[in-house]
């Protein structure tokens, strides 16, 4: 379960990666205490996924105190993407194992359940199933005799 996992958070550090690389070219020169370097930005990243504290130093406003779009899409597209998609990708994954891990268990049950039931089988010569049934249906123990001659005379294939 361990590999997987690692697998899918290789995947979110991938990108991760990529919005870091973006947003170092594209608003390193708008601002460079938070877009300046690729480790600047991957910090920046860091705090709007994690939703720990959309800093107020982020450039979403202008100098004329409008919206700044480019950067309000590209920390919301973020956003969306880790935390939306690759989130589904770990959820997945995890619940892919429990599945396997929950198949495993059960074929281990049952197989031991078949072994319980052929030590069974050898302890008795296999015919209890047999023998239960077909005392349930004959009365008298005269019936019962006549009754496995029957079965063995249909059963002896060589006459």
């Amino acid at each position: 379960a361990i590999i997987p996992m690692c697998y899918a958070f290789f995947i979110a550090a991938i990108f991760t990666s990529i919005f870091a690389v973006l947003g170092t070219e594209f608003y390193k020169d708008r601002d460079q205490d938070n877009f300046g370097t690729f480790s600047r930005t991957m910090y920046t990243l860091w705090f709007a996924v994690a939703f720990s504290s959309w800093r107020n130093d982020l450039p979403i406003w202008d100098e004329k105190g409008d919206i700044n779009w480019g950067i309000l899409l590209y920390l919301v597209m973020m956003v969306v993407i880790l935390m939306w998609v690759t989130l589904q990708i770990v959820v997945a994954v995890l619940l892919d194992n429990f599945v396997g891990a929950t198949k495993l268990e059960h074929q281990k049950e049952s197989k031991r359940k078949l072994l319980e039931a052929e030590e069974t089988n050898i302890d008795t010569g296999g015919l209890e199933p047999l023998l239960t049934e077909m005392l349930k249906l004959f009365d008298t123990s005269d019936q019962l005799s006549r009754g496995i001659k029957k079965i063995f005379h249909n059963l002896d294939h060589d006459r």
